[in-house]
């Protein structure tokens, strides 16, 4: 019994190391389980926020739209016939919400209309006829065509002009007939196809053809006018087309405000851009792409009360692009007016307007150019005589102004003072020139002397090519004494060109360079910013010296560095390579789908570690109690005695106390 009692106790460990290894074997299992339990939970449950909320694209078959849709849209075909190709037609549908007029130069066209009535009407073609057709439709959800007729009207023929060579297909193109002379038949249109017909009747025709579309590349079209006689048959004019490179001519705005259109047209082409300005700190641009040539333009802008400067121009394009054309949107002034009488001519006096301060040494008008407003004037002091009024209020509103002035004498005349222009820097015997208040003096010599009465009185400074002079502007005040005014003239560095040349850019990207001075006293011609589509190249010219660039496109990293424009080197060439940005993955992409699997992965296995900790410390702390009911019952089971020796002895199975 007593030698039993060990193996009894081992027997009891050796079910609890079972337990343990049976707990181990049920567990790990079970928190498998709860993991991908959890997985499944993570992915298809809220993301984190590692990876955003992903909203799939249909597959493409869900965006076909079904032939019958019940309550959904119906595809309702519309075409015609007898039309030749390339001739542009029109309709108009009205209901159920919709106003729509649709223009057209193919055959037919597919609507999707949702149920319901519908009414339509199609657009006259110049020299055609049609025929009838349901002017009510009624969509049900069933598709249905609608085809019209068209007919050649009696006493009309085409004239058909024909690509015959270099034109790719799909390229736009447009002809016009206008009869000589005027007054008779007239016919323009557009087409996308090798062939544009044209209705009209017997007559004589001036005709011409251009090229609408305006961007690279560019075609030119031969012949691009001439004239063409229509007697009782149809006639064919041949048209040639001849690849040719182009620049970049660009006009940018400034000063409209937020929502008026800016509009600039090629004149001899018969193209013209339309861009709506964001307001007046915002530049809007329009922009053209021109072969080599001279070309008029002409500006304008639906903003009332504004005027561009320039209002028109020319501009000529020789094998690069030009830089930007700056317009300037002033709003529209009105001259207000000051009619001397009473002072001899000659006689010098001025008027202060608002602050605006003119004079006149001749004894003639002052014109002061003012928006809509009331401005204070002042007319100033005249040896021997006094003005009247000699101060006031003028009002411009929408139209001239005159204001007569009446000067009477005070009994004695002006008193005249010498101002003497003296100056520096100049070779000897280089001619300039002062202009002091509307008189212009010129010399050669060192020295422009002028004789004047009192007064404040605008000079300005001007001398030959290559020579700067400081100040070139300002106001003399004379006051009772005669002026000096000294004049420093510099000579003015030739201007280097700056070349630079984009790569790796598609052609409808736009990409801007920034150049600026990296020392004081350095000169940019035009614009310190200029701006290019795709590979292309974008010129400064810039005075001698180092400058910082910064080129930038929208989605490519930015590059910049310095140049060093040297005289005598030639112009100086800069390439600038874009490189793509790394953006982060828009959430509907791969890359995100494989993130957020990747995010949803590594919380699970998180949640997985955690659940067999928690586990194994409820296993531990059940296999803990095991044993101690073990030990207990041991103990219950067991009782202790002594042997004849005095040692201490266990009694297996004593018996029960209850």
């Amino acid at each position: 019994m007593r030698a039993s009692s060990p193996n009894f106790r081992t027997a009891g460990w050796e079910r609890g190391s079972l337990g343990r290894r049976t707990g181990t074997a049920l567990w790990l299992p079970l928190g498998l389980i709860v993991g991908l339990l959890l997985i499944g939970a993570v992915s298809t449950g809220a993301p984190s926020a590692s990876a955003p909320t992903q909203k799939l694209a249909p597959a493409p078959w869900m965006a076909r739209p079904m032939l019958v849709t019940p309550g959904g849209p119906t595809i309702v075909t519309v075409g015609i016939s007898g039309l030749p190709q390339g001739t542009d037609w029109s309709f108009t549908v009205v209901g159920n919400g919709l106003n729509a007029t649709y223009y057209q130069d193919n055959n037919s066209t597919m609507l999707h209309l949702s149920n319901g009535e519908y009414g339509l009407t199609f657009g006259d073609v110049p020299g055609y006829g049609h025929g009838a057709y349901p002017s009510n439709l009624t969509v049900d959800g069933v598709a249905f065509n609608v085809t019209v007729p068209f007919q050649l009207l009696p006493g009309f023929y085409l004239v058909t002009f024909a690509s015959v060579q270099g034109l790719p297909y799909g390229w736009p193109w447009g002809a016009e007939l206008t009869s000589s002379p005027p007054g008779g038949d007239h016919a323009n249109g557009y087409s996308t196809l090798p062939t544009l017909p044209l209705a009209v009747g017997n007559g004589t025709y001036d005709f011409r053809t251009w090229d609408p579309n305006g961007s690279a590349p560019y075609y030119a079209i031969s012949p691009t006018n001439g004239s063409v006689t229509v007697n009782g048959a149809n006639v064919n004019v041949d048209v040639n087309f001849t690849y040719e490179t182009t620049y970049y001519v660009t006009f940018v705005e400034r000063g409209l405000a937020s929502g008026a259109t800016f509009t600039a047209k090629i004149v001899s082409l018969n193209v013209t851009n339309y861009v709506v300005s964001d307001g007046p700190t915002e530049n809007a641009s329009a922009g053209f792409l021109l072969a080599n040539g001279t070309y008029e333009y002409v500006l304008a802008s639906t903003e009332a009360g504004v005027l561009p400067y320039p209002q028109n121009g020319t501009v000529r394009v020789n094998g690069s692009n030009l830089p930007i054309i700056w317009v300037q949107f002033n709003t529209t002034t009105y001259p207000v007016t000051f009619s001397p009488t009473g002072i001899p001519s000659g006689t010098s006096w001025w008027v202060d307007l608002g602050g605006e301060t003119r004079s006149s040494i001749s004894g003639g008008e002052i014109v002061i150019p003012e928006t809509n407003g009331s401005y204070g004037f002042t007319v100033g002091y005249v040896d021997g005589y006094a003005a009247s009024p000699s101060y006031g209020t003028v009002s411009v509103q929408g139209a001239a102004v005159n204001v007569p002035i009446t000067f009477e004498s005070s009994g004695r005349g002006p008193t005249l003072y010498p101002v003497d222009f003296t100056e520096s820097g100049l070779p000897t015997g280089t001619g300039w020139s002062v202009d002091l208040s509307g008189s212009t003096n010129s010399s050669s010599t060192s020295m422009i002397g002028f004789f004047v009465a009192n007064g404040s009185l605008a000079f300005s400074v001007s001398s030959g090519a290559n020579y700067s002079a400081s100040p070139s502007s300002g106001y003399a005040n004379v006051s009772g004494g005669g002026l000096q005014i000294s004049i420093n003239f510099t000579t003015t560095p030739s201007l280097v060109p700056i070349d630079f040349t984009s790569r790796d850019l598609p052609s409808t990207t736009l990409w801007d360079v920034v150049l600026t001075a990296t020392s004081s006293g350095l000169t940019i011609e035009m614009s310190s910013t200029k701006s290019a589509t795709g590979p292309s190249t974008i010129s400064f010219d810039v005075s001698p010296g180092t400058f910082h660039y910064e080129a930038k496109a929208a989605g490519y990293q930015e590059s910049n560095g310095t140049v060093v424009a040297a005289v005598g080197s030639g112009p100086q060439a800069v390439a600038v390579s874009f490189v793509a940005a790394s953006t982060p993955a828009s959430p509907s992409s791969r890359s995100s789908i494989l993130a957020g699997a990747y995010s949803g992965v590594g919380i699970a296995v998180e949640v997985i570690v955690a659940a067999g900790v928690v586990l194994m410390v409820y296993q531990r702390r059940t296999t803990d109690r095991q044993r101690s009911r073990i030990l207990v019952d041991e103990m219950y089971r067991s009782r202790w005695a002594r042997d004849s020796s005095g040692q201490l002895v266990v009694e297996d199975d004593p018996p029960r106390r209850d």
